[in-house]
């Protein structure tokens, strides 16, 4: 009788699969794409290689990937005030970071081209709303 889940040796052999491609794909997409790279990287390096396991291990999507819908809204509380404390953490980091760090212009540079050539919509889609999602599929699966 087959599995409807992985093993844990099939997850972990599975996943420094992943994580390889990932690295590789990374590399070539966000050097020859620039930020187009990060969303592609996302889809070719963690995406489409835990579906193709899944694939071609013949195991059940809905037992892989479950999917739990909460009955309470106090886990929607808790995680906004957590992605809130998150963001205030982050901005005082940021803030000090830039006095210790040696490569603070760079990394300045860098966010002040994120954020000023695309539009909001895409900064959160690229940002936060791809890789948590990929990455909760991956991981979860």
């Amino acid at each position: 009788m087959q599995d409807k889940v992985f093993s844990i040796k099939q997850s972990l052999s599975i996943y420094v699969i992943i994580v390889i491609l990932f690295y590789m794909t990374s590399f070539f997409f966000q050097t020859r794409y620039g930020l187009v790279g990060i969303p592609l990287t996302q889809v070719f390096g963690l995406l489409i290689p835990g579906l193709l396991a899944v694939l071609l291990m013949k195991k059940d999507f809905r037992s892989v990937f479950f999917f739990n819908k909460t009955q309470s809204f106090k886990y929607y509380r808790i995680g906004l005030g957590l992605w809130l404390l998150a963001l205030v953490f982050s901005g005082i980091y940021s803030f000090y970071a830039i006095d210790f760090l040696p490569e603070e212009k760079e990394m300045l540079d860098a966010f002040n081209y994120i954020f000023e050539n695309l539009p909001l919509l895409n900064q959160i889609l690229m940002i936060a709303v791809m890789p948590a999602i990929i990455e909760e599929l991956l991981f979860r699966g």
